[in-house]
């Protein structure tokens, strides 16, 4: 993507961005080559901003980082992204009994939409929630396999 349309879809400097070569996602600010994304929004806030004693402040804390998500430490680092599970859900989905299949679908599409926000202790109970409706259905479909090879053979 180029500096532009990165603008235009409102990439922060807290932004959490990729490319090839990164081993791991990685805030925009820390990126030398978006450095001028930055730097250009940094501007026109000091433009925009009036020079009343009272709006110094508030365009310092505008360019603050974020504090941490509730919970974590200041400081802290960042956990590894707990298991999704999606691959089985599908597998369990196609093989196993559906509708439990269905709800662990559900969660585990979550797990990673909530690590990557932030919100690591609801990644880690989505991730345990897909677990356990997984675990379910697979125990569904084992139970359920002699009846339905009792109905094919007979």
């Amino acid at each position: 993507m180029t500096i532009d349309q990165l603008r235009d879809h409102g990439v922060r400097p807290e932004t959490l961005v990729w490319h090839e070569g990164l081993p791991t996602w990685t805030p925009a600010s820390q990126l030398p080559e978006l450095d001028s994304l930055f730097c250009d929004r940094e501007i026109v806030t000091e433009v925009a901003v009036s020079p009343e004693p009272e709006a110094t402040p508030l365009a310092a804390a505008d360019r603050s980082p974020k504090p941490q998500p509730a919970g974590e430490p200041a400081g802290s680092k960042v956990p590894p992204m707990p298991p999704s599970y999606l691959a089985w859900s599908i597998v369990a989905m196609i093989f196993c009994c559906l509708i439990p299949a269905v709800i662990s679908l559900i969660y585990s599409s979550q797990v990673s939409a909530k690590y990557y926000a932030g919100d690591f202790s609801g990644a880690e109970k989505y991730s345990s929630r897909a677990e356990i409706w997984l675990i379910v259905s697979i125990t569904f479909g084992l139970v359920a396999l002699p009846f339905w090879l009792l109905t094919v053979m007979f």
